[in-house]
């Protein structure tokens, strides 16, 4: 898939989650976006190929410690 639409689809996930624009730094190659609606989204950037992320299950872990449902 083209970068340029997985961008898109970040934007509409930030628009429908009610989040800020400015994403802060979260961990590296991510940033988090605060959301009005509780329901906040990171993103993860990086330039290499499609291989899943070593470090994705402990960032997914550290993405639900830090935003517990309410």
């Amino acid at each position: 898939m083209p970068f340029e639409f997985q961008k898109r689809t970040i934007a509409t996930v930030k628009k429908l989650n009610q989040c800020d624009d400015e994403g802060k730094d979260w961990a590296p190659k991510c940033k988090l976006y605060e959301s009005k609606a509780n329901a906040p989204v990171v993103s993860y950037i990086h330039g290499g190929d499609h291989k899943y992320p070593d470090e994705g299950h402990a960032l997914i872990v550290k993405f639900f410690k830090e935003h517990e449902k309410k």
